[in-house]
């Protein structure tokens, strides 16, 4: 069997969950990649119950010296997972890719690292993206350019409140982005609860935010990889329910995280109405007084006014006799909305 190399200079970490049917295509998108040094592609497979592990070890079989698969034994779940499989990784620096997602630029790692050899103020370097949508094989390509968030190919710390109001796409699309290794490890021991509280519902946003606090992002304004966004996942599904409780368990995130740093409830305002709209209607969806009670809880204990609208409907999703009226009637103006807006599209 060929050795893997003793010091890649370039880890990419991918995590995997019954991904069966893309986790092929995300893995030889890495190994399209054309560079002048070696790279590494470390897989964290969290025990899938379809074909996703068999698939990666008849590829790590094929390429010895490229792949380490890291099979656990049982469901360790995304938080984890990621973090774990991270630090098994070898390289200097970290590159992402999600095994349903998968990049389309050969040279994606070669131009990302030039710009971290270069410069040591930069901590991270990540590009465009376009998002193919399953459902429909819809693709929109220039993702970043619809994100509000900043302009220009280099930022820091002064963006801070930007992330911190962060609420539809990513601040930065993590799949895009090479970031270094020791950075990491850096705020991990710094902030450990961060990255390995299980409330917390993602990955991605509070690396991307302490990563801010560390040093530079560089920009380059090139589409180098490809999400799919899928009809059903972690942030997006149809069950108001769940939706509840991601958008919650990500309330809990900033709050802690602004908490942690002194930072200012009003600098984070935007994001904070933006929550609460979302888990009053979410709420009143599901019809569930205890979800309506806990986020009026939640922004009570922190001294957060929401909004008259927003008590309304925690109001009567918390008072049966009123949801049993309201609810019907709301479920009939959404299908009103949903007719007049096909008969003027």
């Amino acid at each position: 069997m060929e050795k893997a190399s003793a010091l890649p200079l370039v880890s990419v970490l991918v995590i995997t969950y019954n991904q069966e049917e893309y986790i092929v295509q995300a893995i030889e998108s890495i190994l399209s990649q054309r560079c002048d040094f070696e790279y590494e592609l470390v897989i964290g497979e969290d025990c899938s119950t379809d074909s996703t592990k068999e698939k990666c070890l008849a590829l790590q079989a094929k390429y010895p010296s490229k792949i380490r698969v890291i099979s656990n034994e049982y469901n360790k779940g995304l938080l984890r997972n990621f973090y774990e499989t991270l630090f098994e990784c070898r390289g200097k620096y970290i590159a992402e890719c999600a095994g349903d997602d998968f990049w389309t630029d050969p040279f994606k790692l070669q131009k990302q690292v030039e710009v971290l050899e270069a410069d040591s103020e930069v901590v991270l370097v990540h590009t465009n993206w376009r998002e193919l949508r399953v459902d429909s094989g819809i693709v929109k390509p220039d993702m970043h350019s619809r994100k509000p968030y900043f302009k220009g190919n280099r930022i820091g710390r002064e963006y801070t409140q930007a992330l911190i109001n962060q609420m539809k796409g990513p601040f930065v699309y993590t799949c895009s982005a090479c970031y270094r290794k020791s950075i990491v490890e850096k705020i991990y021991h710094r902030y450990p609860t961060f990255f390995t509280d299980e409330r917390y519902p993602c990955e991605d946003y509070q690396l991307v935010f302490f990563l801010l606090q560390e040093g530079f992002f560089y920009y380059l304004d090139e589409e180098t990889v490809t999400y799919r966004r899928l009809g059903e996942s972690i942030s997006a599904s149809n069950n108001p329910a769940k939706s509840f409780d991601f958008h919650y368990r990500n309330l809990l995130l900033r709050i802690d995280i602004i908490q942690e740093l002194n930072l200012n409830l009003h600098d984070a305002s935007e994001f904070l109405q933006y929550q609460s709209y979302s888990l009053s209607r979410l709420a009143f969806k599901a019809k569930r007084k205890d979800l309506a009670q806990m986020a009026q809880d939640k922004f009570a204990a922190i001294g957060f006014e929401v909004t008259s609208a927003d008590r309304l409907y925690n109001f009567i999703t918390q008072h049966s006799m009123l949801l049993q009226t309201a609810h019907p009637l709301y479920q009939i103006g959404r299908r009103i909305k949903g007719l007049l807006r096909k008969t003027t599209s």
